[in-house]
């Protein structure tokens, strides 16, 4: 609870223009809803268009959840039919590399307060009308 306060009421995070769409009560011990924020302001148009530029580089696929883990200790895709969007992972190159991609990162780790290798690659998605995640 203390990082959703922290995001939505310190001047630092401002910025980004937090708004809280879904909080748990203060008074509940164990908290039945969870904290939805969306950060208004967090990418700027140039940062958008250059992350989609670089997901159609990277390529696009259909987006799969982890599966079953194989003997060598990986684990397999598995094909949701409630996620329909398609994603592409930030971890060529081309991509891990450049320069509004790092800036985009770097800004992560620094609201997140989890320093970029303890993170999986950028994970950049793409809905087409129609598309959807399905939160159970």
């Amino acid at each position: 609870n203390q990082f959703f306060t922290n995001l939505t009421s310190l001047p630092e995070y401002k910025q980004y223009e937090p708004t809280i769409l879904l909080q748990p009560k203060e008074d509940e011990q164990e908290p039945k809803k969870p904290w939805v924020v969306t950060l208004e302001n967090f990418l700027s148009e140039e940062e958008c268009d250059r992350l989609i530029e670089l997901g159609y580089k990277e390529g696009y696929e259909r987006s799969a959840d982890v599966g079953e883990m194989r003997p060598d200790g990986t684990y397999g895709d598995s094909v949701n039919d409630g996620r329909t969007s398609e994603n592409a992972w930030c971890q060529n190159k081309n991509c891990v590399d450049d320069e509004i991609a790092i800036r985009v990162v770097d800004r992560i780790s620094s609201v997140t307060g989890v320093p970029d290798p303890n993170s999986e690659f950028l994970q950049l998605l793409k809905y087409e009308v129609g598309q959807f995640y399905q939160v159970s």
